[in-house]
């Protein structure tokens, strides 16, 4: 009697587990071939806090200039967990381990091997080298961890941001614009594409992934014959997965379109959405509703996309989305902190604020399910 009792009690939390699965209302269609998965506004999973341990924090030491940042930063981790932050004030690279402790600096500011502009944003290679996208300077850089000049690229159109391959091939956008020009030195608003070029690290040249078009500029011809540029509108967001699938998607909309590396359309996926208002409206031209999404977007160790809502000036917290590898709206989270980079169980993390310095923050990080 006892055994049947525990194999009833089995069946019934099976039937319950399954009942809640079969309840989650996802819905899947498919045209020519391609998958959509539309999610309800609420995650299959429930509401989690992330929950954040501070390892260490950087910026916060007045009395040692190496530890001082300025107001543009970038960060990335190498396959150790040795720390690299890009500090914008004297163009250089900081080093720090996985403990936080300064180990070397190197770069300036200037234009030769090793010099940087003020505008970079690097990657640390699956191989160990750290990639540098010198948007000032238009070149890509390759260095060793240590800081050592490997080689360089001069390209000659404007080529932003830089992503990564599992295989440490280069990704970059490339931007063109409708009627530019028609411009004039009154604003009007101006389409634009965004194509995603990948450096093959075989053959030496440039190929297209994708075109994707959307984006509003409003642009109007400044008082030195160039032109001035608010937006985007509809941002795009674009990130490469450790799988190698390329997520794209425009800031307005929350629907996401998976592609593989050759620009083939794999699936898409999206959840209802409803925007709501900015608290930051009438700040610095901030627009009323908040977009479905913001450009930092994550990947945890399992696959799974961290989808970054828009929040608005410098929010309570910020909110993270996660999908599954297949497009279920697994779980939101709540964090105190904007997290930038994930990798095993530590997170980490650009502190901005309106009165205090800039900060960078390692985390150990762990989610933990909210109560109802």
């Amino acid at each position: 009697m006892k055994y049947l009792f525990l194999l009833l009690l089995i069946s019934a939390i099976a039937f319950i587990s399954c009942s809640s699965e079969k309840d989650y209302p996802v819905k899947i269609t498919e045209e020519n071939g391609v998958k959509t998965v539309s999610n309800p506004d609420y995650p299959k999973e429930g509401v989690y806090d992330l929950v954040l341990d501070e390892l260490f924090t950087l910026g916060k030491d007045e009395d040692n200039s190496k530890y001082i940042f300025a107001r543009y930063l970038f960060i990335d981790i190498d396959n150790r967990f040795n720390l690299y932050v890009y500090d914008s004030e004297g163009c250089k690279i900081f080093k720090f381990d996985k403990a936080g402790n300064y180990v070397s600096q190197f770069g300036r500011h200037g234009q030769g091997p090793g010099d940087f502009g003020q505008f970079v944003i690097f990657r640390v290679s699956p191989d160990d080298k750290i990639i540098i996208n010198d948007l000032f300077n238009r070149r890509i850089c390759w260095f060793d961890l240590n800081g050592n000049y490997l080689d360089g690229l001069i390209y000659r159109d404007q080529l932003s941001f830089i992503n990564l391959d599992s295989k440490g091939n280069i990704y970059c956008v490339k931007e063109s614009y409708d009627n530019i020009d028609k411009l004039t030195d009154q604003p009007q608003f101006i389409a634009s594409t965004k194509s995603i070029l990948r450096f093959n690290l075989k053959t030496n040249e440039w190929d297209t992934v994708g075109s994707f078009r959307g984006e509003k500029h409003r642009m109007l011809i400044d008082k030195r014959g160039g032109y001035s540029s608010h937006g985007p509108y509809n941002e795009f967001i674009w990130n490469i997965s450790p799988d190698n699938l390329l997520f794209t998607g425009f800031a307005d909309t929350y629907e996401l379109s998976v592609y593989d590396l050759k620009g083939k359309l794999k699936y898409k996926f999206n959840r209802k959405f409803t925007p709501s208002l900015n608290p930051a409206f009438g700040e610095r031209k901030q627009p009323q509703y908040l977009r479905a999404l913001n450009q930092f977007s994550l990947f945890d160790n399992n696959g799974n996309y961290w989808s970054a809502l828009d929040y608005g000036g410098l929010p309570e917290y910020y909110i993270y989305e996660i999908f599954s590898k297949d497009g279920v709206f697994l779980k939101k989270v709540y964090s105190k902190y904007q997290i930038r980079l994930i990798k095993e169980d530590k997170a980490y993390s650009i502190v901005y604020s309106k009165t205090d310095p800039v900060y960078v923050k390692a985390f150990k990080y762990s989610l933990k399910k909210r109560e109802k």
